[in-house]
């Protein structure tokens, strides 16, 4: 629920609703880079109340969930397509494939190349 300029109020006084629709933007959002204070300017609001409702209704920050989801496609990418893991990175809005190799690493204990092996391996023994 973007708003408009002329609505740009905060409007948001049910946390869950205001989290579901900041979840739903990063989703669609997903293949871009993004800062916190994007999505406060597209939703109207501080930044501190983002932060401490995102928090209080999810025990993360946006960011973080921001790039969980991030990983989570990478990791079915990885799985699913045909993609080289350069591409999956520019697909996923990260800087450089460098990075992206960093903060797979960081969120699922494995680099890309080692999570695409043990899929896999897997996938041949299901």
């Amino acid at each position: 629920m973007l708003l408009d300029e002329s609505q740009k109020v905060s409007v948001f006084i049910d946390s869950s609703k205001l989290v579901s629709e900041v979840k739903m933007y990063l989703k669609e959002r997903i293949s871009k880079q993004l800062l916190i204070d994007d999505i406060c300017t597209d939703f109207g609001i501080s930044r501190t109340l983002l932060t401490k409702r995102f928090r209080q209704e999810t025990g993360t920050s946006v960011m973080e969930y921001f790039m969980r989801i991030k990983i989570d496609e990478a990791k079915a990418l990885i799985r699913e397509s045909p993609l080289s893991f350069s591409e999956i990175s520019e697909k996923l809005g990260f800087a450089a494939p460098g990075y992206f190799s960093k903060v797979f690493s960081k969120y699922t204990g494995l680099t890309p190349t080692e999570y695409s092996k043990y899929a896999s391996k897997r996938r041949i023994i299901k």
